[in-house]
């Protein structure tokens, strides 16, 4: 999962947390947390996760997460005949994306097409190779999800 918003969609959050709801970075959340401390949460780096697993296992695809959201970065990895099935309910989603769509009144299109929405990156692997990956992640203390699959279409992101 992604460490929180990272640093993409800053002026969307802006926007909402100054313009629009006059908070302060001071400003304590439902999360316990100061809006300072949620938004300022470190870039978590997958680089070593990602050395140990292309030493293990074939991967199909890596997807950062970055600016645009999973609608913009998941089709610059999937071929022009399948799509990608993400599951929803399966998202570690954090509490600050939660937040920023309500104080924003933000539709969940342009949250998901904004920010990284708690998965900071995308692992395409072959079925057989998901419990494999998933205990390698394990022994690395590292939390992973199986948050969907791909499908027959044509490159783009469907949401359940």
């Amino acid at each position: 999962p992604s460490s929180g918003v990272h640093s993409n969609g800053f002026s969307l959050v802006r926007k909402i947390i100054f313009d629009h709801k006059n908070f302060s970075l001071n400003d304590v959340t439902e999360t316990g947390k100061t809006l300072g401390e949620e938004l300022l949460t470190p870039t978590k780096i997958y680089a070593k996760q990602v050395v140990n697993l292309l030493e293990k296992f074939n991967v199909n695809g890596l997807c950062h997460i970055t600016g645009g959201g999973l609608y913009e970065n998941v089709p610059r990895v999937l071929g022009e005949d399948v799509d990608a099935k993400i599951f929803e309910k399966n998202i570690p989603q954090k509490e600050i994306f939660t937040l920023l769509q309500k104080w924003g009144e933000i539709s969940k299109e342009e949250m998901y097409g904004t920010f990284n929405m708690g998965i900071g990156m995308l692992i395409f692997v072959e079925k057989e190779d998901v419990d494999g990956i998933k205990s390698l992640f394990a022994d690395m203390n590292e939390e992973i999800y199986e948050v969907g699959e791909v499908v027959e279409g044509n490159s783009k992101v469907i949401l359940y």
